[in-house]
């Protein structure tokens, strides 16, 4: 059977590691990365450019799930996001995703959607380069860590986590990837 895995979550939270692990035991496994929408489309509306590549992301999803023969296809980053920096940092609402996950539910199956966070603020601000939305503002980070929770909450794909790192501290630094990929390979398993 064909999955579809989405990492979803903060900057610099351990998407892209965890995804080259992931790699390891889901082969063959096809990675799709979602960045932020570009600033001056010649043609739309940022607004209206996430949601044709949000309908056109969750397309892509059903067809994987139709046609591809006992593969993997991870997002790193999807809709999720949208529903939590829209709001915050393009001024409208990204709930429109939930109506477009709704549309495609039974279309795409096999589906798992990973919430990656730090509560550690301390460790989380170190890690940051300052290529994040949140540029590491310690109080826009809170802002993001709510709204990932909430939309979590708000999603309707039902094999799902939400990995807070903080619980996976080995010291006050190092997080235990190991232990976080248990996890993951826990709710893919189930």
């Amino acid at each position: 059977m064909n999955k579809t895995i989405i990492f979803e979550g903060l900057d610099r939270c351990l998407k892209d590691t965890l995804i080259e692990k992931t790699k390891e035991f889901v082969p063959p496994a096809h990675v799709l990365h979602y960045a932020k929408p570009p600033k001056n489309h010649t043609d739309l509306s940022q607004e209206d450019y996430q949601k044709l590549t949000f309908q056109q992301l969750f397309r892509t999803l059903a067809d994987h799930n139709q046609y591809a023969n006992k593969s993997t296809l991870i997002c790193n980053r999807a809709h999720l996001g949208e529903a939590v920096y829209a709001p915050i940092y393009r001024n409208y609402s990204g709930d429109y995703v939930f109506e477009i996950e709704k549309a495609f539910r039974q279309t795409v199956k096999d589906i798992y959607l990973i919430v990656l966070v730090d509560t550690n603020l301390d460790a989380y601000l170190k890690r940051d380069d300052g290529d994040s939305f949140n540029g590491a503002d310690a109080d826009k980070v809170k802002v993001e860590i709510d709204a990932f929770a909430n939309n979590y909450l708000k999603s309707r794909i039902e094999n799902k986590t939400f990995i807070d790192l903080a619980q996976y501290y080995i010291d006050k630094k190092t997080i235990d990837t190991e232990k976080v990929l248990e996890r993951i390979k826990q709710l893919l398993n189930e």
